[in-house]
């Protein structure tokens, strides 16, 4: 690939901003504004609600005598946790008089019991939130989110800009309130230089990019006419001249002439090292969400361009190393060093960020990774995700819940996804003269075979030995390349086959065109769903009874139970059905895989079922398993059926095993002497405890009485016991 000519190369690239010196713009200041409006409470839907549930967890802990309490707290000798329990619990009309001077001291699960207050209490609330914005404001920004006023505004602008963690949190306010947010931003950008001026500016340019610029400049007219100047030379300037305070560092692994060239489009040549250079500081300055606008330039200029939404935001942001083929210019060449082009995968990398003093820069590379969005960075965060090899820093969408559970960070949400399960692999394979197709056929618990060949001839395990035609470089690359295809292949699949055994589980359900298009018709795998029976379900109920089964025939169309046709109801969901649901199905399931000679490729329609006795429908603890003594790492193999360890308590020891339960309550089960983190084998045995049902919103120390463990469905109670069963057999 020749070089371009430099009346070619985009003039972004060929004379950078950052390269140019002179001296900045002079900011616009427009002294004596003010923003007056007055605080409201915008509630969305159900909002309230979810907060007054979070406080449920203090309203049967601590002291009942509130008189005293109340005694206590304005003499100044309560516990930080009792005065939060008491403005929690105590009667409204004793608690409220107190709240407008009091301020939390201390902010352990204040993003659960702040929303509460503001939940309950409203804007009498606002004092003790804003008190707690700079010792908690993850907390903070999420209990301000149904409440706009002059200091919001400008305080979420600053999470916005400083606070990489709350950065979601307050660009979904922003988002929320664009108008509020504009009137409490316009004075403060408008202001005198300085870090508040930065980042309104920052949170203005967001809102614009949001589409909200009529908002901003109706705004700054309310102000007169000097601030409608100032804000419209703001808005109107070049967005390619603002760069950041602090430019970022290029590593030096990024260096352009070990890298492959990028190519201009039209034929045009490639990109100088000068020229490629300037791509690299541009995915640099880009963050994730907050793309540098030079990013449009290169995704309209490049052959292989990058795509609008950065899918990597800082080259340097994951110790130097090289984080993924895509994340260079968002394709399949990417720049990446020739003597390098067979590396390790983006996921290893993140994997071994813990293990070498890099938690925030592998915490950074599941962000990366989400942003990507591919099937492989897909494949990557799905494998993660299952085995649980990077911890997720806390944050928004991560982090640990009130009873220390870790919350859904990238890793999750995007293995939840239905694009988690559209790994396709290409299917042509280049050995010079000969381009030989490659499929993909299921092997029931092998998962899959991958089998090549031309129409009418043999089909082949592997690719035939390089022959005298054959190119002598190319056809070894197809044959490393196809040996890669078939172990992704089968790694894949069996990452399927547990995704679709979890998916009965917990009983997860698929609109009918994603079902369509992310399993019947998916090339790998729409023959595993074919050796499975699935169900349809009403959208309003998905966990209720079934409304009719069916099962993936060969040629991809669905059959009944009777063999016929059948089509999905209006309306309904898809789930892998459980064979509690199935009915009177269920024995005619069984012949029609028997006819067809169908092995499942895990336990469904032979799958023992399970309920629970009378007694234990009404008691609150199950106690079948209790005292039973059984070896830690057999305790330990409940985390491969979605249990997970317990929140560490003193000298760091998960005393318990829980389980998400449908609706949001969790089952305990307590181990006796726990689970030592960092040393999970300390202790060889562990003798179970009782189980019981943890209502959402409660703490585990509480042991709430209430709930029965006849609230548990059918399909849940029977899971859980034969997990038990299993650990203690």
């Amino acid at each position: 690939m020749h070089e371009a000519p430099a009346e070619a190369v985009p003039p972004l690239l060929a004379a950078p901003p950052w390269t140019a010196g002179g001296k900045p713009r002079k900011p616009i200041v427009v002294a004596g504004l003010e923003c007056t409006d007055p605080f409201e409470l915008r509630w969305a839907e159900g909002e309230r609600e979810a907060g007054l549930q979070a406080r449920q967890g203090y309203r049967s802990y601590g002291r009942r005598d509130f008189d005293t309490l109340e005694q206590e707290i304005r003499a100044g000798r309560a516990r930080s946790y009792d005065e939060v329990g008491f403005f929690e619990a105590a009667p409204e009309a004793l608690a409220a008089p107190l709240l407008e001077n009091w301020r939390p001291k201390e902010f352990w699960n204040a993003e659960f019991w702040l929303p509460a207050l503001v939940a309950r209490y409203g804007l009498l609330a606002l004092p003790a939130v804003l008190a707690a914005a700079p010792s908690a404001a993850a907390a903070v920004a999420q209990a301000l989110q149904p409440v706009t006023g002059p200091p919001v505004a400008p305080l979420m602008a600053e999470y916005f800009g400083r606070l990489k963690t709350v950065r979601p949190t307050a660009a979904a306010w922003l988002r929320r309130h664009p108008e509020a947010a504009a009137r409490g931003l316009v004075p403060v950008a408008l202001g005198k230089a300085g870090a508040p001026r930065r980042y309104a500016e920052r949170a203005l340019y967001y809102l614009a990019g949001e589409g909200h610029t009529g908002a901003i400049r109706a705004a700054a007219q309310w102000y007169g006419p000097a601030a409608a100047e100032g804000i419209a030379a703001l808005l109107d300037a070049d967005p390619v001249q603002l760069l950041p305070a602090r430019m970022p560092v290029v590593p030096d692994w990024a260096e352009p002439a070990l890298l492959a060239p990028i190519e201009l489009v039209g034929g045009a040549g490639s990109l100088p090292d000068a020229a490629a250079r300037s791509v690299l500081m541009i995915l640099a300055m880009s963050r994730l969400g907050e793309p540098y606008a030079g990013l449009a330039v290169v995704h309209r200029d490049l052959h292989r361009p990058v795509p609008r939404r950065v899918r990597v935001v800082a080259v340097a942001a994951v110790a130097g190393r090289r984080l993924s083929v895509e994340g260079v210019v968002g394709a399949r060449r990417a720049r990446v060093p020739r003597r390098r082009r067979h590396r390790a995968p983006p996921g290893p990398l993140i994997r071994a960020g813990p293990g070498e003093s890099g938690h925030a820069r592998a915490v950074a590379g599941l962000d990366v990774l989400a942003e990507i969005g591919t099937d492989v960075a897909l494949m990557h965060l799905h494998g993660i995700s299952e085995k649980g090899e990077v911890p997720r820093a806390e944050g928004e969408g991560a982090g640990e819940d009130r009873r220390g559970r870790r919350r859904p960070g990238p890793v999750a949400r995007a293995a939840r996804r239905p694009a988690g399960a559209r790994l396709r692999p290409r299917t042509r394979r280049d050995a010079g003269p000969r381009l030989r197709p490659a499929g993909v056929r299921g092997r029931l618990r092998r998962a899959a075979q991958a089998v090549c060949g031309r129409r009418g001839r043999k089909r082949r395990k592997d690719l035939p030995k390089p022959g005298a035609k054959d190119d002598p470089q190319l056809a070894p690359a197809a044959a490393a390349r196809f040996a890669a295809l078939k172990k992704d292949v089968r790694t894949v699949a069996a990452d399927q086959i547990r995704r679709f055994e979890r998916a009965m589980v917990w009983q997860r359900r698929w609109k009918p065109d994603e079902f369509r298009q992310f399993i019947v018709e998916h090339p790998l795998v729409w023959h595993v769903a074919r050796r499975l029976v699935w169900a349809a379900y009403p959208a309003g109920d998905p966990a209720g009874a079934a409304l009719m089964s069916l099962r993936v025939a060969e040629d991809r169309t669905l059959a009944g139970a009777d063999d016929e046709p059948t089509a999905i109801p209006d309306g309904a969901l898809i789930g892998v059905a459980h064979p509690l649901q199935l009915g009177a199905d269920l024995a005619a399931w069984g012949e029609v895989f028997a006819d067809y000679e169908i092995l499942q490729p895990f336990e469904q329609l032979s799958r023992a079922a399970q309920a629970l006795t009378e007694a234990e429908r009404t008691a609150t603890q199950l106690t079948r398993q209790a005292g039973v003594k059984v070896p830690t790492t057999r305790v330990l193999g409940l985390e491969r059926r979605g249990w997970r360890r317990a929140a560490p308590e003193d000298a760091g020891v998960q005393p318990a095993m829980e389980r998400d339960l449908p609706g949001g309550d969790v089952l305990m089960l307590d181990l006796d002497p726990g689970i030592v983190v960092g040393l999970v084998t300390e202790f060889e045995h562990q003798t179970l405890g009782p189980a019981f049902i943890l209502p959402q919103g409660s703490f585990t120390w509480n042991r709430p009485k209430g709930k029965s463990l006849g609230s548990l469905d059918p399909v849940t109670a029977s899971e859980i016991l034969r997990d038990l069963a299993e650990v203690t057999q």
